[in-house]
Protein backbone atom coordinates (compact mmCIF):
# COMPACT_ATOMS: atom_id res chain seq x y z
CA UNK A 1 0.00 0.00 0.00
CA UNK A 2 1.42 3.40 -0.74
CA UNK A 3 2.22 5.67 1.90
CA UNK A 4 1.86 8.95 -0.50
CA UNK A 5 -0.15 10.09 -3.83
CA UNK A 6 -0.03 13.52 -5.16
CA UNK A 7 -3.63 14.59 -6.79
CA UNK A 8 -3.68 17.52 -8.80
CA UNK A 9 -6.84 19.39 -8.07
CA UNK A 10 -9.96 17.49 -5.55
CA UNK A 11 -12.54 18.05 -3.35
CA UNK A 12 -10.98 18.94 0.70
CA UNK A 13 -13.66 18.35 3.20
CA UNK A 14 -12.99 19.86 6.65
CA UNK A 15 -10.25 20.85 8.77
CA UNK A 16 -7.47 18.09 9.76
CA UNK A 17 -8.52 17.40 13.19
CA UNK A 18 -6.27 15.21 14.97
CA UNK A 19 -3.14 17.75 15.70
CA UNK A 20 -3.82 21.40 17.33
CA UNK A 21 -0.51 22.48 17.07
CA UNK A 22 1.69 23.87 13.84
CA UNK A 23 4.20 26.00 13.67
CA UNK A 24 6.55 27.73 11.03
CA UNK A 25 9.74 29.08 10.78
CA UNK A 26 13.02 30.82 8.97
CA UNK A 27 15.85 29.81 11.28
CA UNK A 28 13.47 30.65 14.32
CA UNK A 29 10.55 28.83 15.35
CA UNK A 30 7.33 31.50 15.21
CA UNK A 31 3.98 31.33 16.71
CA UNK A 32 0.72 29.83 14.85
CA UNK A 33 -0.94 33.48 15.25
CA UNK A 34 2.30 34.62 13.00
CA UNK A 35 1.54 32.82 10.06
CA UNK A 36 -0.07 35.57 8.39
CA UNK A 37 3.55 37.42 8.07
CA UNK A 38 4.49 35.07 5.72
CA UNK A 39 0.47 35.20 3.75
CA UNK A 40 0.13 32.02 4.61
CA UNK A 41 -3.34 30.28 6.48
CA UNK A 42 -2.37 27.35 8.43
CA UNK A 43 -5.60 26.27 8.44
CA UNK A 44 -6.06 25.89 4.63
CA UNK A 45 -2.78 23.72 4.39
CA UNK A 46 -4.04 20.74 5.88
CA UNK A 47 -7.06 18.90 5.40
CA UNK A 48 -8.58 15.26 6.47
CA UNK A 49 -10.51 12.41 4.63
CA UNK A 50 -13.90 11.25 5.41
CA UNK A 51 -12.20 8.49 7.62
CA UNK A 52 -9.92 10.77 9.15
CA UNK A 53 -7.09 8.64 7.98
CA UNK A 54 -5.95 10.43 5.46
CA UNK A 55 -4.49 13.34 5.06
CA UNK A 56 -4.33 15.91 2.29
CA UNK A 57 -1.86 18.79 1.74
CA UNK A 58 -3.46 21.95 -0.14
CA UNK A 59 0.07 23.41 -2.23
CA UNK A 60 -1.83 26.22 -3.06
CA UNK A 61 -2.83 27.25 0.27
CA UNK A 62 1.22 28.01 0.70
CA UNK A 63 2.13 30.85 -1.51
CA UNK A 64 5.81 29.54 -1.76
CA UNK A 65 6.60 26.16 -3.75
CA UNK A 66 7.37 23.22 -1.75
CA UNK A 67 9.88 21.35 -2.29
CA UNK A 68 10.21 18.69 0.24
CA UNK A 69 7.43 16.98 2.69
CA UNK A 70 9.00 14.66 5.58
CA UNK A 71 7.28 12.91 8.28
CA UNK A 72 9.14 12.10 11.42
CA UNK A 73 8.68 10.26 15.15
CA UNK A 74 11.57 11.15 17.54
CA UNK A 75 13.83 11.89 15.35
CA UNK A 76 13.46 8.77 13.41
CA UNK A 77 12.22 9.76 9.47
CA UNK A 78 9.95 7.74 8.00
CA UNK A 79 9.63 9.93 4.86
CA UNK A 80 10.65 12.51 2.93
CA UNK A 81 9.37 13.16 -0.57
CA UNK A 82 11.01 15.65 -3.06
CA UNK A 83 8.15 17.59 -4.63
CA UNK A 84 9.40 20.34 -6.37
CA UNK A 85 8.25 19.20 -9.66
CA UNK A 86 4.69 18.78 -8.39
CA UNK A 87 2.50 21.62 -9.89
CA UNK A 88 1.56 24.19 -7.15
CA UNK A 89 -2.11 23.04 -7.74
CA UNK A 90 -1.25 19.59 -6.15
CA UNK A 91 -3.46 18.23 -3.33
CA UNK A 92 -0.94 15.76 -1.59
CA UNK A 93 -2.43 12.91 -0.14
CA UNK A 94 -0.53 11.11 2.80
CA UNK A 95 -1.90 7.78 4.02
CA UNK A 96 -1.44 7.51 7.75
CA UNK A 97 -3.80 3.87 7.80
CA UNK A 98 -0.64 2.23 7.48
CA UNK A 99 1.63 4.60 10.34
CA UNK A 100 1.73 2.92 13.72
CA UNK A 101 0.25 4.62 16.58
CA UNK A 102 1.74 7.63 18.05
CA UNK A 103 3.24 11.08 17.84
CA UNK A 104 4.74 12.31 14.80
CA UNK A 105 6.12 15.48 13.35
CA UNK A 106 4.86 16.44 9.13
CA UNK A 107 7.33 19.05 7.64
CA UNK A 108 6.49 21.34 4.42
CA UNK A 109 9.97 23.17 3.48
CA UNK A 110 9.19 25.84 0.55
CA UNK A 111 11.75 26.45 -1.92
CA UNK A 112 12.50 29.89 0.16
CA UNK A 113 13.40 27.99 3.54
CA UNK A 114 10.34 28.23 5.19
CA UNK A 115 9.37 25.38 7.72
CA UNK A 116 5.79 24.52 8.01
CA UNK A 117 5.54 21.75 10.91
CA UNK A 118 2.11 20.01 12.08
CA UNK A 119 2.04 17.39 14.98
CA UNK A 120 -0.29 14.57 14.20
CA UNK A 121 -1.12 11.95 16.47
CA UNK A 122 -2.15 9.14 15.02
CA UNK A 123 -4.35 6.53 17.05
Amino acid sequence: MKLIRPLVVGALLTIYSIATYGSISVGIPIKTSDLTLFDIDFNNIFFHGEDEETLFIDFQAINNPLVEISLRQDQKVFLVDRVADLPKNTIYELNLDIIRPGDYVLELVTQDGIKIQKDIKVY
